[in-house]
């Protein structure tokens, strides 16, 4: 999820190329609350969800199957699930992300 210039989301499932968010991009990282507006990208994972909230919007290709065409979307806040939530939350605070 983490690379040296920001946030880099990688689902060839759900994605047809990977999602990088530069670091001044990102307005916060939290945990993301039921009836959230963000685009889910969690593909109904069970847990805890992640909400990456953006400092503008920005275009993301979602497909809804490995074989389907691609949808373009704009999306502000977006959903990812994560194994190890207390890493991500450690990892953006030590990048001076907001977990507000």
């Amino acid at each position: 999820m983490f690379v040296p210039a920001g946030v880099v989301v990688h689902d060839p499932l759900l994605l047809s190329d990977p999602f990088l968010v530069k670091r001044n991009g990102i307005r916060s990282i939290h945990l993301a609350l039921v009836g959230s507006n963000a685009e889910d990208l969690t593909m109904s994972s069970l847990g805890h969800s992640i909400e990456v909230e953006l400092n503008q919007e920005a275009e993301i290709a979602v497909r809804k199957g490995s074989k389907a065409e691609s949808t373009i979307l704009n999306v502000s806040s977006f959903t990812v699930s994560a194994s190890l939530l207390s890493s991500v939350f450690s990892e953006a605070q030590r990048r001076a992300i907001s977990t507000a």
